[in-house]
């Protein structure tokens, strides 16, 4: 079976499985000029949140973070909160976030990598194996569908596997952006190569 690949301005060609929905590119170095409030507000979830786990990570434990980002929030706040552990995977629908990531936020127990949480996730539990922890902050919101993205989850995870998401259940800035994109005056924001 042949599968068309498209290639977008950055990063590797993606196959049209993988390309779901349009989705906005941040730019890494403005995103971490810009993320502290979302920073301090994560780590208190985070803290409030981290003891009602039911199991303890050891050397064994493997944990993923949806929505990694800038790669930084997943070393300096959720690797320590988390050891010990296998590893921590930190996936981004952005190529140019996995990018940052790996050039500023590597540690020998992280791993970032291009995944679109609302597509096909087999090949990647085929890679990676299943996850016995998945964390995803303020990430999932902004999908199209996010309930196709929780069902990606639960396939992500052990039978046993815990999760920690934190999402807002409304987001209205998806839905403005959508409207003024329509709007002649911001229509060439729209543009679809400017998306990954």
């Amino acid at each position: 079976m042949e599968v068309s690949s498209l290639q977008t301005s950055k990063g590797p060609p993606m196959s049209s499985a993988q390309v779901t929905t349009v989705k906005p590119v941040l730019e890494p170095e403005r995103y971490m000029s810009g993320n502290d409030l979302q920073r301090r507000h994560n780590i208190s979830i985070l803290d409030f949140c981290q003891s009602t786990f039911l199991q303890d990570t050891d050397d064994t434990t493997q944990i993923l973070d949806v929505g990694s980002g800038t790669g930084d929030f997943t070393r300096d706040c959720l690797l320590p909160r988390c050891l010990p552990c296998r590893r921590i995977i930190g996936v981004d629908c952005s190529w140019d976030m996995v990018e940052y990531a790996r050039r500023h936020s590597s540690h020998e127990k992280l791993e970032y990598h291009l995944l679109d949480i609302d597509s096909d996730v087999t090949d990647f539990v085929r890679c990676h194996g299943r996850f016995s922890r998945v964390y995803s902050f303020y990430c999932l919101h902004w999908l199209k569908d996010p309930a196709v993205a929780l069902k990606n989850i639960a396939e992500l995870l052990t039978h046993d596997g815990e999760c920690l998401l934190a999402f807002s259940a409304c987001h209205w800035p998806g839905a403005v952006w959508t409207l003024l994109a329509k709007m002649e005056r911001w229509a060439k924001y729209s543009d679809v190569s400017k998306f990954q």
